[in-house]
């Protein structure tokens, strides 16, 4: 569908300011790479044709790479031949353009600097376009949350000129990267943020870096409870917890966490019923709960959207509060953006950008997600196959943790409810199950009764 064209020219036509480049770097780079041909290699990986902001060296860089890519020997005369071939040697200035670019070269001990301020021009070139292109959109009162879309794009496009480009890493440069030999190979580098229940955080090794996280079960089984436990665990420890919720309000989530920590009644507590001691804990609870401090983010945006949150994220990052771990309430209630065949491609869309998230951010991501009615209907403990709406949600999830009811005519009515869990997929662990004490009146999770750890082939 044609987009409608803006209803105020003036903004958008004016012109637009001397772009940013960096000829003599462009110059640099294609010169050292020209001069000494073991170099170009690196320098393809770091950069592409495009990178350059004068159509002649675009072109030579261009016909650098098709002669690397054909195995052929690289110096001036060849290169001057790729050119003629192509009817584009007089276009970039002739052969003494060729040569004033490796004449007296010395070879480049900074080559990757070099790159990297053409690329981070180039990215800065795209962005202002794609920027104009966008205030266009704004001004033609297109669609907001597509508008918002491809903002997030825009920023995503900038923060990828800041990185070097794709590299393959030796394992000592990994080692190097990480901290050096004793960070690397420390315990404290492979356990996660803990979580209050011990076997369940034995089996998980913890909420660990830039795993994806996925917990499921059914409504009302406690699944949101036990992730603002850990969330509120994780807090308490010193890490920094931030939830969103689909779903519940942010003062709902504090009543419930409130009401749970001073262990007194929801119901009493809403109708104003609390007895003296009752306040005090409430009271108390709550200071507790306020101490936290930004240790424990809460947002409860309904509409927020997967590219929402990554850029909640990157925004907290850039304020030094980049949380820790993050938990997502819930998958199925993520809003689209765009169009998708169905729910199917939707949801598996959604998983793959929490995973995204955890992998670019290098935090732990918490995905909760309803299960299937297949289960609860045939009384049977949930299967990887459960899984709503996406197969995506078991492929891409590191781990998977499953909640259900105990089968019990009485669990509907006691006062405490037990729940079993399993984790039912560990990509490098293994595999357990146990239950937990599910106090009903306090919406509260109490410490689990484990069972012993064992490893599953």
């Amino acid at each position: 569908m044609a987009r409608k064209r803006p209803t105020s020219p003036e903004p958008v036509t004016a012109e637009l300011p001397h772009l940013p480049e960096a000829p003599e770097a462009e110059r640099f780079v294609l010169g050292g790479a020209l001069a000494y041909p073991e170099q170009l290699p690196e320098m393809l990986a770091m950069i592409s044709p495009d990178d350059f902001s004068a159509e002649r060296n675009k072109r030579i860089c261009r016909a650098l790479a098709d002669l690397h890519e054909r195995g052929e020997t690289v110096n001036r005369v060849t290169l001057a031949n790729e050119l003629s071939r192509k009817q584009q040697l007089e276009s970039v200035g002739g052969l003494s353009y060729i040569v004033s670019l490796d004449e007296g070269m010395p070879r480049l001990s900074n080559l990757e600097s070099l790159c990297a301020i053409v690329r981070e021009k180039a990215t800065l070139r795209r962005a202002i376009l794609a920027a104009r292109e966008l205030m266009q959109r704004c001004f033609a009162q297109e669609n907001t949350a597509e508008v918002a879309v491809d903002a997030e794009r825009i920023i995503e496009l900038l923060q990828s000129g800041s990185k070097p480009g794709i590299r393959a890493l030796s394992p000592g440069e990994i080692q190097d990267r990480e901290g050096g030999i004793n960070r690397f190979l420390s315990p404290d580098n492979q356990r996660g943020i803990e979580i209050p229940f011990a076997t369940m955080n034995r089996t998980l090794g913890g909420l660990r870096r830039s795993r994806l996280i996925t917990l499921a079960a059914r409504p009302a089984v406690g699944k949101s409870a036990l992730a603002y436990q850990w969330a509120e665990y994780a807090a308490e420890q010193g890490s920094r917890a931030l939830l969103v919720l689909l779903e519940m309000a942010d003062r709902d989530l504090l009543y419930r966490a409130i009401t749970g920590r001073a262990r007194v009644s929801a119901y009493k507590f809403r109708l104003g019923e609390l007895n003296q001691t009752e306040r005090w804990n409430v009271n108390t609870a709550w200071n507790e709960i306020v101490e936290l401090g930004d240790r424990l983010l809460i947002c409860d945006r309904t509409d927020i959207t997967v590219q929402g949150i990554a850029a909640l994220v990157r925004s907290l990052a850039a304020r030094n509060k980049k949380p820790d771990v993050l938990f997502v309430d819930y998958l199925q209630l993520l809003p689209a953006v765009g169009r998708f065949e169905n729910t199917y491609a939707l949801v598996s869309y959604q998983i793959r950008q929490l995973h995204l998230i955890g992998k670019q951010f290098d935090i732990p991501v918490v995905a909760l997600s309803q299960l299937s009615r297949d289960s609860e209907k045939t009384g049977r403990e949930p299967q990887l196959s459960d899984l709503r709406d996406s197969g995506a949600i078991e492929s891409e999830s590191h781990q998977v943790v499953f909640l259900w009811a105990k089968d019990d005519a009485l669990s509907e009515v006691e006062p405490i409810r037990t729940v079993r869990w399993k984790v039912a997929k560990n990509r490098d662990g293994m595999l357990n199950r146990g239950e937990l004490q599910f106090e009903r009146k306090y919406a509260r999770f109490l410490p689990e009764q484990a069972v012993p750890a064992r490893e599953i082939a």
